[in-house]
C-alpha cells in the first residue's frame, strides 16, 4: 500500500515506504531460492546484464547466520572456494573470495561483496554445469572447511539470473559427485549464502549430432585396442589410453560393449565434443542391454546419453530388471532432474509389475536413509506409492509396521543382559501375535510371493553373535507350503542410523 503512495511527502512516509520495499525484494528473493506456493513481484532492481560470449560471472555477497562456535576466535578469517562442474569433474580452476572477518549486526555473518569471474563462455556452458561453493575458516597455522553449497546454473533451458539466497550444508561433506539430487531446497538451512547472477537472454541449446561423413581406416596390428576394451570401467584408462581410444573413435564399434570407455574418453565437454559424441551413440551397435548401465554413472551427466542408456535398459525382461533394481536406484542420484527417463522407467515398470512395485518400494524406503539424498529418494517413494493403487499401499503399510515390530524386538534383544535376552524375545513375539491377530495375513519385504498368517513361537529364537540376529519362524498362509524361516539383523551404519535386512535361512546372509 505504501509503495503505491505518492513519494516525498513526509520523512515517516518515505522511510515506510523503503522499509515496505526492503521487505517486498527479501520475500522476493526468498520465493526464487526455495520451494514455495506462492510468489511475489520484485521491485523494480537494477539488474547487470552480460551477453552469450561474456564470461561466466556472479556477485558473492554475503554468508548469513553463522553458528557462533564457528566465530569464538578473534584470529579467524574466512574465504569461499568456487569451482564448476560438469560430471563430477572441475572444467577450470577453483577461484577463491579474499579472507575476511565475520561481523555482528542482528546475527553473525561474513560480507565479501565480491565479484567472482570464471573463465567459462556463457555460451559454451553444459547444460548439467553446477556451481560449488564451500566455506572455510583459516588461521595462521591450517585451514578448516566448514560448509558446502551447490547451484545448478541453468533451469529449464535459462541460465540463473538475479539474487538468491542458497542453502549450505555444515554436518556433511559433499559427496564426490555432485547433483541436483545431494541438495534440499525445500526450506532453507540455518546458514545461507547470498549471491547475485547478472541478466541475460541466453538460453541453452544443446548440440545435434556431428553429420559429417566419416571414412576412416582402421589397423591395430599391435591389438592395442583391444587391450584397451578389457579396462571395464573410465576410471581405469590412463590419459594415454584415453586419447588413444579417442584417436580411433570411429573405429572401436568393432569392439562391442565399450561405448561408456569412449564417451568416457572425449577431451572436453564443449558443444562440438558432445555433438561428436552424439554422433557415435546414434551410430553404436548396442550388443545387450546391460550396456546401457554404464552410461548410468555419475561420468555421464548429459541427458541424451541417459536417455540413449535407459532405451537399452527398458528392453529387459521384469526378471532382469529386477535383479539390477538395486544398481538403478543408485543411478537416479545422478540424473539432472526427477522427471528423468530413469525415474519414468521405474514408475512405469511398477505399473506393469506388482513384483518389480514392491522391490522399488523397499529399496527407496532403505534408501531415504542416505544423508545427502534423504529429500530425493522421499520424493520418488512418494511419487511410487502415488501410482500404486491403495490395495497395494494398504499392504506396504501393513508390511512396514510388521518391520517396526521387528525392529523394536531385535532392539530389545540386543540390548538386554544375556539372562534376560530369551524372556525379552518372548515378550516381544507377543507383540507380532497381536498383529496378524489384526491384519489376518500379510507379504514378506522379500518376496510379495510369500504370504504368512502368523509366527510359530516354538521356534523363534536370536543367534549368540553380537548383532543377536533374530530368527523367526513364520506360518506360511498356504497350508500345503512349509514354513518360512527368516533372519532379522539390526546393523550398525556408518552414520549411526539403524537399518534391518532379512532373508531365508538357507540363503547367505
Amino acid at each position: 500500500i505504501w509503495t503505491m503512495l505518492p513519494q516525498g511527502n513526509t520523512p515517516t512516509q518515505d522511510t515506510v515506504t523503503k522499509v515496505s520495499l526492503a521487505i517486498s525484494s527479501l520475500i522476493s528473493i526468498y520465493s526464487r531460492s526455495f520451494c514455495t506456493d506462492f510468489q511475489v513481484g520484485s521491485p523494480n532492481e537494477m539488474k547487470w546484464t552480460v551477453g552469450t560470449q561474456d564470461h561466466l560471472t556472479f556477485h558473492l555477497y554475503a554468508v548469513h547466520n553463522l553458528p557462533g562456535n564457528w566465530t569464538t576466535s578473534q584470529d579467524s578469517d574466512f574465504y569461499i572456494s568456487c569451482s564448476v562442474t560438469y560430471s563430477g569433474r572441475k572444467i577450470c580452476p577453483e577461484i577463491r573470495s579474499q579472507n575476511v572477518k565475520a561481523t555482528l549486526s542482528l546475527f553473525s555473518r561474513l560480507v565479501w561483496d565480491e565479484v567472482m569471474t570464471f573463465p567459462l563462455l556463457l555460451g559454451a556452458l553444459p547444460y548439467e554445469t553446477m556451481l560449488v561453493l564451500r566455506l572455510y575458516a583459516v588461521t595462521e597455522t591450517r585451514s578448516t572447511f566448514l560448509a558446502w553449497s551447490c547451484l545448478p546454473l541453468y533451469s529449464t533451458k535459462q541460465m540463473v539470473q538475479g539474487f538468491l539466497l542458497i542453502n549450505m550444508i555444515s554436518h556433511a561433506e559433499p559427496p564426490p559427485a555432485i547433483t541436483p539430487g545431494a541438495f534440499d531446497v525445500t526450506l532453507p538451512t540455518l546458514v545461507t549464502v547470498q549471491v547475485d547472477f547478472p541478466q541475460t537472454v541466453h538460453k541453452f541449446c544443446r548440440p545435434t549430432a556431428d553429420k559429417s561423413n566419416i571414412s576412416v581406416t582402421f589397423q591395430d596390428p599391435t591389438h592395442q585396442m583391444e587391450i584397451l576394451a578389457q579396462r571395464g570401467s573410465v576410471l581405469l584408462l590412463s590419459e594415454a589410453d584415453k586419447q588413444c581410444l579417442w584417436h580411433y573413435r570411429h573405429c572401436v564399434n568393432k569392439l562391442p560393449g565399450n561405448i561408456s570407455l569412449l564417451l568416457g574418453s572425449a577431451p572436453g565437454w564443449d558443444p562440438p565434443t558432445i555433438s561428436i559424441m552424439y554422433r557415435l551413440l546414434q551410430d553404436w551397435s548396442f550388443s545387450d542391454p546391460l550396456e546401457g548401465l554404464s552410461l548410468l554413472s555419475p561420468c555421464f551427466s548429459d541427458g541424451n546419453i541417459r536417455d540413449a542408456a535407459c532405451r537399452q535398459i527398458g528392453k529387459m525382461s521384469d526378471d532382469e530388471l529386477l535383479e539390477f533394481l538395486p544398481q538403478l536406484i543408485q543411478a537416479v542420484k545422478f540424473d539432472w532432474c526427477l522427471d528423468s527417463s530413469l525415474v519414468k522407467l521405474l514408475l512405469e515398470r511398477s505399473l506393469r509389475s506388482v513384483q518389480i512395485a514392491h522391490r522399488l518400494f523397499w529399496l527407496l524406503t532403505d534408501a531415504t536413509n542416505e544423508s545427502h539424498y534423504r529429500h530425493l529418494y522421499q520424493t520418488l517413494l512418494a511419487a511410487l506409492q502415488f501410482c500404486m493403487g491403495s490395495a497395494l499401499n494398504a499392504e506396504f503399510s501393513r508390511e512396514t509396521k510388521m518391520i517396526g515390530i521387528l525392529q523394536k524386538i531385535a532392539e530389545r534383544v540386543k540390548n538386554a543382559p544375556e539372562e534376560k535376552r530369551q524372556e525379552t524375545l518372548k515378550l516381544g513375539l507377543i507383540d507380532l501375535d497381536r498383529f496378524f491377530e489384526e491384519v489376518k495375513c500379510c507379504h514378506l519385504p522379500l518376496d510379495p510371493a510369500i504370504v504368512v498368517k502368523g509366527i510359530n513361537r516354538e521356534l523363534c529364537s536370536y543367534f549368540k553373535s553380537n548383532a543377536r540376529p533374530l530368527k523367526i519362524t513364520f506360518l506360511n498362509a498356504d497350508s500345503r507350503g512349509p514354513d518360512i524361516h527368516l533372519i532379522y539383523k539390526v546393523k550398525e551404519s556408518i552414520g549411526n542410523k539403524n537399518y534391518q535386512f532379512y532373508c531365508p535361512m538357507d540363503h547367505e546372509i
